[in-house]
């Protein structure tokens, strides 16, 4: 579709009307997720040093997620509340809905859109992501300072991977669901009430340009971005937050890389900066002397001699 094909009452009717719900609704999560205190990233030895070395964290790509199934879950929810809506009488809504699961069933979206994940936690010290994330409890849990994470960039970057956003995952069908609701429910009310208030114009272009357009603007940010931030509830105690990347797959082509392949891009962090890392733990299966090797290495990296190095309780 080009742009002489969305005329500007639509662009005025839909498009400025729902960016503007969205930014409202996204400052809102900001606010509730925006963390407040350190979180930690779980992982082995050689990565922990890879991070600390190059000050960057690796976003690997949705696809490869130790939960390949976590991104189908939380889609399925949100298809269950598009299905009801696609009952409606409402001719405007039905339509909006059909169109949008019609996009989801043939996941064209993912030749469209790329997102990417790293992952942080707001447990401190817990046995079973030293098990999972930290090579049995022999690495190491990097916590970092919440100003790492705060939204206090004003404007997008030109590059995709600049722009981050931070969300606190929910679990469980009633959260997701809750979360799904609120986005699905309002792009269908505007979709309607712009649809009867510009009906002629709906003509012009055809409901087959209308209800797609309308559809990928949906798909395009928050259905993807609570897929990325929802999980099973049997995750829960995992208390995960989540850096998340989220644009057109072409936006990424600079930034790409591969690595055993699996996609993931860099993000960069002052963590030299004094108080950006708050302490680093040493896994409880770590071998004795490993502190002592890990302080060698931040001072020859020139960090912080202040940066405490603890190790587990758990």
């Amino acid at each position: 579709m080009t742009t002489e094909e969305w005329p500007p009452e639509l662009e005025a009717a839909f498009s400025s009307r729902w960016n503007e719900w969205l930014q409202s609704e996204l400052q809102k999560q900001q606010g509730h997720t925006t963390p407040t205190a350190p979180l930690y990233h779980y992982t082995g030895r050689d990565a922990a040093e890879g991070i600390l070395r190059n000050e960057r964290l690796w976003c690997f790509s949705h696809l490869h997620q130790t939960d390949r199934t976590e991104f189908s879950y939380s889609l399925g929810v949100a298809r269950e509340i598009i299905k009801k809506i696609c009952r409606s009488e409402d001719w405007f809504k039905k339509n909006f809905a059909v169109c949008l699961d019609d996009l989801l069933e043939n996941n064209s979206f993912t030749d469209i859109f790329e997102f990417y994940l790293f992952s942080l936690s707001r447990h401190r010290d817990d046995a079973g992501q030293w098990d999972e994330y930290a090579q049995s409890g022999t690495g190491f849990a990097i916590g970092f300072a919440p100003s790492l994470f705060q939204p206090d960039q004003p404007k997008p970057y030109d590059e995709a991977n600049k722009n981050i956003w931070v969300a606190r995952v929910q679990y469980g069908n009633d959260a997701t669901g809750k979360l799904h609701r609120r986005a699905i429910e309002r792009a269908a009310v505007i979709a309607s009430e712009c649809g009867y208030a510009n009906e002629a114009a709906i003509r012009k272009i055809k409901p087959s340009v209308y209800f797609p357009r309308i559809a990928k603007e949906v798909i395009a940010s928050p259905l993807i971005f609570n897929c990325l931030s929802t999980k099973k509830r049997k995750y829960h105690n995992e208390k995960e937050v989540r850096y998340i990347s989220l644009n057109l797959r072409a936006k990424y082509d600079t930034a790409r890389k591969v690595h055993d392949g699996r996609n993931y891009i860099e993000v960069e962090l002052p963590l030299r900066k004094p108080g950006s890392v708050t302490e680093i733990l040493v896994g409880p299966n770590a071998p004795a002397g490993t502190g002592n090797t890990l302080r060698e290495f931040l001072n020859s990296q020139g960090y912080p001699e202040s940066i405490p190095i603890r190790p587990s309780r758990v």
